[in-house]
């Protein structure tokens, strides 16, 4: 059997508590710096911070950079049922950092990692969360 060359992602409980917290806890979309190691077949998110955040709306996040040992690359989450896929404009964004992976925390699908390479999909899931609606 061929080799894909797609890395399995995986989530530590601690990072995986603290998007659980956000996604469950903020009404706008927010950003995330995944922090961890990787191997030829795994790619393990150990730690998961905020950077700093200049604003933020519920489809839109405004970020600064994330810094530091250990850094894999950028996230931020889709609030919307069905919208977990890169944006044109995240797509664009993704594709001029100097960042291997980016992450989606998402309603339904919950997480899913990017590499990239390809641009190819893993996913990552975990129970998903109650969806959220937007405000009036």
């Amino acid at each position: 059997c061929a080799s894909t060359g797609l890395k399995r992602p995986i989530v530590s409980p601690e990072a995986q508590n603290t998007l659980n917290f956000l996604f469950n806890t903020l009404t706008v979309e927010f950003a995330f710096c995944a922090y961890g190691k990787e191997n030829r077949k795994v790619v393990e998110i150990q730690r998961i911070a905020l950077p700093e955040i200049m604003w933020a709306t519920f489809g839109n996040v405004q970020f600064g950079p994330c810094k530091g040992r250990g850094f894999l690359g950028y996230g931020h989450s889709h609030l919307i049922p069905g919208g977990c896929a890169l944006s044109g404009t995240d797509v664009v964004n993704f594709m001029n950092d100097d960042k291997k992976y980016a992450f989606l925390q998402c309603t339904g699908e919950r997480f899913r990692l990017f590499p990239k390479s390809g641009m190819s999909l893993i996913e990552y899931s975990t129970p998903s969360p109650e969806p959220k609606v937007p405000p009036p």
